[in-house]
């Protein structure tokens, strides 16, 4: 009886052992690979690609990568200076802007050019505030023109041996105007345009009573060339833009819809009191 008694006791202490034990369900598959980590409010896949695929800024961007200039000619055009540093008085200035206008009215281009003053373009000032500043004009193309003028003696001194010991000097001008306009209704640019004049050496002499007048004259002239070139470049690229705008397909109507039939209703026969064919 004792020999049986510890016997029948082990099946009892398996039974407990494996219930205290850790239990494993073959059920589930165990893989060796850690599982991705989440974060809150996450998946794993999000986690991967990040937040956003495509950002706010990329959509800004392919958007406006998608607008066309549609301008109707002919057109309005303000020009706004930007940091912009010339040799000439205003008046002088004044006359080169009014020959610019002539030769954009001839064009058969722009209907009107005036200038925006650059006292109300501010310090802060950027693409959307010239946007909105020249919505205000009621302008359809606004030219931001920057640029300068350096007047100086030239490199090369060729002079004579009597004159190196007097004021005479070799003196140029190298004027250089970028111009870029923008598009109000679309906000995009169009090509954007640079004009550099480099004059020949011109001697001067520092001592006569003229040198005032007559290297005033000589720059005056140097910044109306460049002008000139800008002119003609801005108007060549208006050409080849209205081209293309006249080159696009254009868009096709909308289809109308097809109206849906309806359904013809047969009528029923009319009853009458006698059967048909009787008398």
């Amino acid at each position: 009886m004792k020999k049986v008694l510890p016997l029948l006791l082990i099946p009892g202490l398996l039974s407990g052992l494996s219930a205290c034990g850790p239990t494993f369900n073959s059920a589930v598959p165990m893989s060796s690979a850690p599982s991705a980590s989440t974060s809150p409010g996450g998946t794993a896949l999000s986690t991967l690609l990040g937040e956003s695929v495509i950002t706010k800024e990329e959509l800004q961007l392919r958007d406006t990568l998608q607008r066309k200039i549609e301008l109707k000619f002919p057109i309005r055009v303000g020009v706004v200076y930007y940091s912009y540093t010339s040799q000439l008085e205003s008046q002088d200035q004044q006359v080169i802007f009014e020959q610019v206008q002539k030769n954009f009215k001839d064009s058969g281009l722009i209907r009107e050019t005036f200038q925006i003053p650059s006292s109300l373009i501010g310090s802060n000032a950027n693409v959307d505030t010239l946007r909105q500043l020249g919505a205000r004009f009621q302008a359809d193309v606004v030219v931001i023109v920057s640029g300068s003028h350096q007047f100086e003696r030239a490199r090369s001194q060729s002079l004579s041996f009597f004159d190196s010991f007097t004021d005479k000097a070799n003196y140029e001008s190298t004027v250089s105007v970028d111009a870029i306009g923008l598009d109000i209704y679309s906000g995009t640019f169009i090509s954007p345009l640079r004009s550099v004049v480099k004059t020949t050496p011109q001697v001067f002499d520092r001592s006569a009573p003229d040198f005032s007048s007559t290297t005033y004259a000589f720059r005056k002239e140097a910044e109306a060339k460049v002008w000139q070139e800008l002119n003609v470049k801005f108007v060549d690229s208006l050409k080849s833009l209205k081209q293309e705008i006249e080159a696009r397909p254009a868009a096709s109507p909308t289809p109308a819809a097809t109206p849906t039939p309806t359904p013809s209703v047969t009528p029923f026969p009319t009853a009458t009191a006698s059967p048909t064919g009787g008398k």
